[in-house]
């Protein structure tokens, strides 16, 4: 792995907000095989995330580290609790073929997640197997399988205070990994809804190439309480919105629903 490939890895890792350690696998049958792990975690508590590239295609593998029960019990009820939003991910994304839950060589069906207990399930692993990518460009290919683990890891482990939404505008002491709140609801946000203007349809990337590439807002749909928090959910409560429109819905208090601007937009091209 030469200095530019390992910057831009770098660079990709530290935009999931997670402090992922690397190491690459000598392994003859990929074209690169990543180990990642949270560096946060003490040592045999953690989970480790495999990335394997093979084949125009690429392979995401999630286990558990050797005494990290309390972390797996952890996975499990949030896996339960967010089975719905999980499926609509998945159904939702454009890289993913398949996500799968696997425990001793047995696959776990999503209405199966609902009544798992945790028991026997030690060797618990879930899968994700992504469409055909071009791999020519690696750095390409490991951009996009990112924007996939990071939402996913999110769903899965504890980075929050609650399963799903955060509390976002208040102070808290979280005595969990930390995740910066207004990053993490972004990010699953913005992994289900993607990075196009709900009102006017502008792509940054489109429109300014590398320079715009994932520049988007996200626009509270319920405004923040006079006491400063409100429990987010992120695919309900969050909208992405281009600055110009951002601006436009905050020009009066409050804000316009972003279905009026919607209707202003047609009708100002009539």
């Amino acid at each position: 792995m030469n200095n530019d490939f390992k910057k831009v890895l770098n660079s990709i890792l530290s935009r999931t907000g997670i402090n992922f350690n690397y190491r690459v696998i000598p392994d003859t049958q990929t074209q690169l095989t990543l180990e990642l792990r949270d560096s946060n975690l003490e040592r045999g508590i953690g989970y480790l995330v495999y990335v394997r590239l093979l084949n125009a295609r690429i392979s995401v593998e999630i286990t558990y580290e050797t005494v990290a029960r309390q972390i797996l019990e952890y996975s499990i009820l949030s896996l339960k609790e967010n089975v719905v939003a999980i499926q609509s991910f998945v159904q939702s994304n454009e890289l993913i073929r398949e996500l799968s839950f696997v425990s001793s060589q047995k696959n776990i069906e999503y209405q199966e997640l609902m009544e798992i207990d945790g028991e026997g399930l030690n060797d618990l692993k879930i899968l994700m197997f992504s469409k055909l990518i071009d791999l020519t460009n690696k750095e390409n290919a490991l951009s996009k399988i990112f924007e996939v683990i990071t939402p996913l890891v999110l769903f899965i482990f504890p980075y929050e205070e609650d399963s799903l939404g955060e509390v976002e505008g208040g102070e808290h002491n979280v005595n969990q990994t930390k995740y910066e709140r207004s990053r993490k609801n972004r990010a699953l946000c913005l992994s289900y809804h993607g990075f196009d203007c709900k009102a006017c349809g502008l792509n940054m990337e489109e429109k300014y190439g590398e320079l715009g590439k994932e520049f988007i807002h996200v626009h509270h749909a319920k405004p923040i309480s006079s006491t400063g928090e409100i429990k987010i959910n992120p695919i309900n409560d969050l909208i992405p919105l281009c600055p110009n429109c951002h601006s436009i819905v905050h020009r009066v208090n409050p804000p316009i629903e972003v279905s009026e601007l919607k209707n202003i937009l047609n009708d100002s091209k009539k």
